[in-house]
């Protein structure tokens, strides 16, 4: 197709990632035709600037100069009330659904813990059988020891 670059080219050409071409394809931020499974840029294509989703925000002009009263040439500032906004409450269902995740969290730990406690106590169980046994065994070791010194001094 001549007069169109694939995406990869596109990227290429304005050092960027294919995958950024594409969300910016998809946001409509370049446009682009889909011909057969393919999407296509104009070569002479430029990316255009997004279009403003919000508005802007100024910061909020500096507060005016406090008023001051002169007392033999000392200037002194006049006390101003200061007001504060009250702190906005807290979304109720974000909360509802906060306390709710809460809940399943806790009985997931429940679940794990019990699961984890069975296991401990049949590790436990096993454990002791096999310290009971290596017992045993020494045991018999040491009977075959004082057998074998036995039959030593009878040579």
């Amino acid at each position: 197709m001549d007069g169109w670059i694939s995406i990869n080219e596109y990227a290429r050409k304005f050092n960027v990632s294919d995958i950024t071409v594409r969300r910016r394809i998809k946001q409509g931020r370049i446009p682009a035709e889909l011909k057969n499974g393919k999407y296509y840029i104009r070569a002479d294509q430029r990316e255009t600037p997004p279009l403003p989703t919000k508005k802007a925000v100024l910061p909020p002009p500096p507060p005016p100069p406090l008023p001051t009263a002169t007392t033999d040439d000392h200037p002194q500032v006049v006390a101003e009330e200061i007001t504060t906004k009250p702190a906005t409450p807290p979304n109720r269902e974000l909360v509802k659904l906060y306390d709710r995740y809460l809940v399943e969290l806790k009985a997931k730990e429940n679940q794990l813990v019990k699961k984890h406690e069975t296991e401990i106590a049949l590790l436990e169980t096993r454990l002791s059988k096999k310290d009971r046994e290596i017992l045993s065994l020494k045991q018999q070791i040491e009977d075959l020891q004082l057998l074998v010194k036995i039959l030593e001094n009878k040579l």
